[in-house]
């Protein structure tokens, strides 16, 4: 495969300070949490407080408290103070967390045969919610301003692609948790005992200490790119938003399917309800998935019958699955529009879920292990769509208050987890799988809203420390490169602009002088009144659309579609 011009070397160093240490923290943090979050943690509670699902869900109920209550303060702070000082605090958390857990672990490895309701077990039970709290706070800080810096740090049009870039770097480096874990299960004895068990947690929180709390410390606020990492553009918000009490409203990306006749359209949804509406989704989502995600490796486990070993085996090709559905989607995306992109993958994966439920008595384990994995790969593939919508539709400004509002969805999950643990108790886990795929379809119905809203996404080729390079779209000949070369007809229409712009006034308008990535609105700009007054049509313009850097301005008496041909979408 060709690499960037320069090589790869030069193109790290060359990438933004900020993306360049979100990835790297979204790598460690990979590996360290694959390592005890996936099986360890759940497995080890599980024995220790003899066999209850519920003690297992109520602490993890207890680290979704914190985060709701800690997010939202702090992302405010991390607005209105700095990002990078709140993620420096975050990693000193991060730290503490790691040391507090460790000593707890190995505290309670000899304990297997207390029960429950010993006075020690309860104790270190107890400390297991006090470390949990240290985890909620850290959880705050990963999921609020760090997400909020690193698409500050990324021009507007190319979230999409860097989102991916991270989600994947952080599945791919999930393998190796599993990997290591399926190791020492096999060197220390694969049992679901205590000792066995402590090893490969203690493993983890030293991959926690060494991989990814240094990650914390070296984000820096000046690096964001400021107007370049705009929401969409903003003249193009203006102009949907301006458009509320027009009798002639905006319409979508023509290329989205049925964006016309939506219920979106219908109910009168506009730009500025999205991030309301992704925030409902996610609360929706969070909630189902925190009543099942830390009890499959207990009916692994348990109605399987599954060793540890065989478990980690599954945890191992989860990444695998999700990173290689996460490109699908964007591909898929890029043809039916990200939104349509979401229903469909997640509808796939929901399906996946109900069969494991209906097959699990019925099917060799390996049937069940391959729609897990289909389940899984699917559901979660979707985020690097879902941010990049989230992202496009709400200001700098305000993005980390709006990503530590997004975690409170840390409760929904966490929360629901003590609502799933105790069904587990009494109904079991098939149970609880049904009302977890009822609950997700739900929430994911809710983006249907959106769809005449959201646009395709055109990408920029790099993210750098700079980009007012002499032909950056920021600069005048950068804007006539833009213009002069030829363009795409989209396969629906053309946007009209009047030819008597200035330079500057025609960029603004089409919103192409915001940056390099031009998210495209057919139909957005009508011709204006006072030219087909006084009979100028002929010396309209068309904006073509497409890629963005094959523009041009003729005049609409020399296009013929024949002409141009359709566009490759």
């Amino acid at each position: 495969m060709e690499g960037p011009a320069g090589g790869w070397a030069a193109w790290w160093r060359g990438m933004n300070t900020n993306v360049r240490w979100a990835l790297l923290q979204a790598a460690g943090a990979g590996v360290a949490d694959s390592v005890w979050t996936t099986t360890v943690v759940s497995s080890f509670l599980y024995v220790l407080a003899d066999k209850s699902n519920t003690a297992v869900g109520a602490i993890e109920a207890v680290q979704g408290m914190t985060t709701l209550l800690i997010a939202l303060p702090m992302g405010m702070v991390a607005d209105r103070w700095s990002k990078a000082g709140v993620i420096r605090i975050g990693g000193v958390f991060a730290i503490l967390a790691t040391l507090c857990m460790s000593t707890v672990v190995v505290l309670a490895s000899d304990k297997e045969e207390e029960g429950a309701n010993s006075a020690s077990v309860k104790r270190l039970l107890f400390a297991f919610g006090g470390c949990a709290c240290l985890w909620g706070v850290t959880d705050a800080v990963t999921q609020g301003p760090v997400p909020a810096l690193f698409a500050d740090s990324l021009p507007t049009g190319n979230r999409s692609r860097w989102y991916t870039y991270g989600f994947i770097a952080n599945m791919a480096a999930r393998t190796v948790g599993p990997a290591v874990s399926i190791a020492m299960f096999c060197i220390c004895g694969d049992e679901w005992t205590l000792p066995e068990i402590r090893t490969v947690f203690l493993a983890g929180m030293a991959a926690e200490l060494l991989l990814s709390a240094p990650t914390f410390f070296f984000f820096d606020d000046s690096k964001a790119l400021g107007s370049e990492a705009a929401p969409l553009t903003e003249s193009l918000l203006a102009d949907l938003e301006g458009a509320e009490g027009d009798d002639e409203a905006p319409h979508d990306d023509g290329r989205v399917i049925f964006g016309r006749y939506c219920v979106g359209r219908f109910l009168n949804i506009k730009p500025r309800h999205i991030p309301y509406i992704m925030f409902c989704k996610d609360v929706l989502v969070a909630f189902g998935s925190g009543m099942t995600v830390k009890f499959f490796p207990l009916f692994w486990k348990e109605e399987v019958g599954l060793s540890p070993a065989e478990v980690q085996g599954i945890y191992l090709l989860v990444p695998i699955a999700i990173a290689s559905f996460s490109g699908v989607g964007v591909i898929a995306a890029k043809r039916i529009g990200r939104v349509f992109t979401m229903l469909a993958v997640r509808a796939s994966g929901l399906s996946c879920l109900v069969l494991m439920v209906i097959l699990r008595q019925r099917v060799h384990p390996i049937i069940l292990i391959g729609l897990y994995l289909m389940r899984t790969g699917l559901m979660n593939s979707t985020y690097p769509l879902e941010e990049s919508v989230l992202m496009d539709f709400v200001p700098s400004k305000s993005r980390a208050r709006w990503k530590s509002l997004q975690s409170v969805t840390a409760f929904g999950w966490c929360g629901s987890a003590a609502v799933g643990g105790w069904l587990g108790d009494r109904h079991g886990y098939a149970f609880t799988f049904l009302i977890t795929a009822a609950l997700q379809g739900l929430g994911s119905s809710l983006i249907i809203l959106i769809a005449h809203l959201v646009p395709l996404e055109v990408e920029t080729k790099d993210v750098e420390e700079s980009g007012d390079g002499p032909q950056s779209p920021k600069s005048k000949d950068g804007r006539r490169q833009h213009r002069q070369e030829k363009g795409h007809w989209d396969g629906h229409s053309y946007t009209s602009v009047p030819s008597d712009l200035t330079d500057d006034e025609f960029f603004n308008k089409t919103g192409a002088w915001d940056a390099e990535p031009h998210i495209s609105f057919p139909h957005l700009f009508s011709p204006s009144a006072e030219n087909s007054a006084a009979g100028d049509s002929d010396d309209e313009y068309l904006l073509m659309e497409g890629d963005p850097s094959l523009m041009e301005r003729s005049p609409r008496s020399s296009m013929d579609e024949g002409d141009v041909g359709g566009a490759e979408l």
